[in-house]
């Protein structure tokens, strides 16, 4: 989950910078790159992420979300969700289907 939101907030950041010519990075894939991406252009925005995971920097991305008002949903598991497929479905199913009827 953390993985598609860094990948998206880069991208969408990326866009920006192209267009504005700044290139300053908004901190692409990171806390601050919530602003730039997803938020930025309405998406829904749900950080699901794991609390035993060594891997991700996830914590200042959890921090920035929960500041900005966005849900966070921390699931006891390791940076692959393993043995949680199903939990971590439900959970972006939840947040993402409401949008589906708007």
């Amino acid at each position: 989950a953390l993985a598609d939101l860094a990948a998206r907030t880069s991208r969408t950041a990326d866009k920006a910078n192209a267009r504005d010519g700044s290139g300053d990075g908004a901190r692409t894939g990171t806390a601050t790159g919530i602003e730039a991406g997803a938020a930025a252009d309405g998406s829904p925005v749900t950080v699901v992420y794991a609390t035993r995971d060594t891997t991700a920097d996830w914590e200042p991305v959890v921090e920035r979300a929960e500041a900005l008002g966005f849900p966070t949903v921390p699931l006891e598991s390791d940076h692959f969700f393993v043995g949680r497929a199903g939990e971590v479905g439900e959970t972006v199913a939840d947040a993402l289907v409401p949008r589906l009827h708007e």
